[in-house]
């Protein structure tokens, strides 16, 4: 299943527009976002995660290849979701970050927190390692 969000033009300062794609790939859900993740776009972030503690997935990858920049507020939504997920027993890897928000979570100490990497293939097979050792 995709469902894809958003639009993607210019802002009312120059920023891109968010846009969201979410995808199951096995057990694994995907979220791919693109465009600038800032503070006035970001209800539509809040609901999808929303949704997906609702639906109670526990192997959640964040795709940050089109995101060019994110704000501190949408960071603080992506902590609070990760401690309700991990809460329960679940978890969420990040992949796919461009250097300059990559920086922005190494500039505040982020990177720590989350499991990133490289790419969309690594961090689903991560979650899908306890499989391959049965």
């Amino acid at each position: 299943m995709l469902e894809e969000t958003g639009q993607a033009s210019a802002g009312w300062r120059g920023e891109v527009e968010m846009r969201v794609a979410v995808a199951k790939e096995g057990s694994v859900t995907v979220v791919t976002l693109a465009g600038d993740v800032v503070l006035y776009q970001n209800q539509e972030l809040k609901d999808i995660l929303s949704r997906l503690e609702q639906d109670k997935e526990e192997q959640i990858v964040l795709d940050f290849s089109g995101v060019r920049y994110i704000d501190s507020a949408s960071i603080g939504s992506l902590m609070s979701f990760q401690s309700q997920i991990n809460r329960r027993g679940g978890e969420i890897a990040l992949c796919h970050l461009l250097p300059s928000v990559n920086r922005i979570f190494e500039m505040n100490g982020l990177s720590s927190l989350f499991r990133i990497f490289a790419d969309q293939a690594r961090a689903t097979a991560y979650f899908q390692r306890d499989l391959l050792a049965v």
